[in-house]
């Protein structure tokens, strides 16, 4: 059974995170509302997620700890997010440390100036001890939306020696192929991944054609990212991640009355977080084929929404692709500066991550800027 991310409010309106036991975010949203819960939020997507069994043996307030520190460092990565939730989570056990450090202080005891600093630190340190992995991670992400490929490399090598699940494993080699297709053969490279395909198949079918399908987008070969999204689909039994995902390719690349019917059958209330901003974006995306003068409303209110999530480094390419469409769309002059402004700050990403022509296209229309 696959445990999906939540947060909720609970019948007294209080708010609970957790990890809740369902195949997919259908059925996790079903028994969340039978035990009364509402404002359900996913950050996971159960047809693309893999079994946890680092959460096995965990008692249920330290799985809504784990939960609720997951969420906090998925919304704002970097180390003073992640030691302000540990020290929220742990303010117990801060505060006695604290109030025994005073006390030592005011009866110059130095037992208790030891057993109070080593009461309020425990925690600090050991985690951040452990936040070496994360924020190595969060390097990791951050070189490969830059194209630092070196980088990319270095860092992937450091985080397999701490990399003991499946998905985090698949991650660190999908990561090496970008790097790598430099100075590789496409047709190395892939190979290279084939060995997943088969892992992956049983507890997360279709991860492995989604995740693959952005690599050949990256690689310039858009009609076979399409076809291997359009599997990623049929095997997941159109999970709302993917339908959303494929949407978003058939939007941008293929046909846009597809990516109008596919975002019409995704449910909201089963969309990851993330999942919201997307959805403005195919729209933005499918009101420009259709002229409809809508198109750069709804591009910008996706801009805002991915922005929400925290600006850390995992949305940069989602941020990007969508800033140039925005910036694509943008043609009334008082909304120049404005696209000019957002297209700035995205485009070290832009240029890695966009396709030939719509680099080229923007850097005609924004020469300041896309050089």
């Amino acid at each position: 059974m696959k445990k999906i991310t939540y947060s909720a409010l609970d019948t007294n309106g209080q708010e609970k995170s957790g990890f809740v036991d369902a195949e997919n975010n259908r059925q996790a949203l079903e028994k969340l509302q039978a035990i009364g819960f509402s404002a359900i939020r996913f950050y996971d997507d159960g047809a693309l997620s893999l079994p946890r069994d680092d959460l096995d043996g965990l008692t249920p307030a330290e799985i809504e700890r784990t939960a609720r520190l997951e969420m906090n460092n998925r919304r704002k990565p970097g180390y003073p997010g992640f030691i302000l939730g540990v020290l929220r989570e742990n303010l117990l056990l801060t505060l006695a440390g604290a109030g025994l450090l005073i006390w030592g202080i005011a009866d110059r005891n130095p037992y208790l100036l030891i057993t109070g600093a080593a009461a309020g630190l425990l925690m600090p340190i050991l985690s951040t001890w452990n936040y070496r992995v994360v924020n190595d991670y969060n390097r990791l992400l951050a070189a490969f939306a830059e194209g630092r490929w070196d980088d990319t490399l270095t860092l992937v090598g450091r985080l397999r020696k701490h990399s003991v699940n499946t998905e985090m494993k698949f991650d660190l080699d999908l990561r090496e192929a970008y790097a790598r297709l430099k100075n590789h053969s496409f047709a190395e490279t892939i190979e290279n991944l084939e060995i997943w395909r088969a892992r992956l198949e049983q507890d997360a079918p279709g991860m492995y054609e989604s995740r693959v399908a952005a690599f050949y987008h990256f690689a310039g070969r858009y009609d076979e990212s399409i076809s291997l999204m359009r599997q990623a689909n049929r095997k997941s039994s159109m999970s709302p991640t993917i339908s959303l995902d494929l949407a978003l390719f058939e939007a941008r690349l293929g046909d846009s009355q597809k990516a109008k019917l596919l975002l019409e059958k995704v449910d909201p209330e089963t969309l990851p977080v993330i999942g919201h901003a997307f959805v403005d974006w195919i729209r933005g995306l499918i009101c420009h084929e259709e002229a409809d003068n809508r198109a750069s409303e709804y591009l910008l209110v996706a801009i805002a929404g991915l922005l929400k999530l925290g600006g850390g480094p995992a949305i940069w390419p989602s941020l990007a692709l969508c800033v140039g469409d925005y910036a694509l769309e943008t043609t009334d002059k008082s909304s120049r500066p404005r696209a000019q402004k957002l297209l700035e700050t995205v485009w070290p990403v832009l240029r890695v991550h966009g396709e030939k022509s719509l680099r080229e296209t923007l850097s005609q229309r924004y020469p300041e800027v896309c050089c």
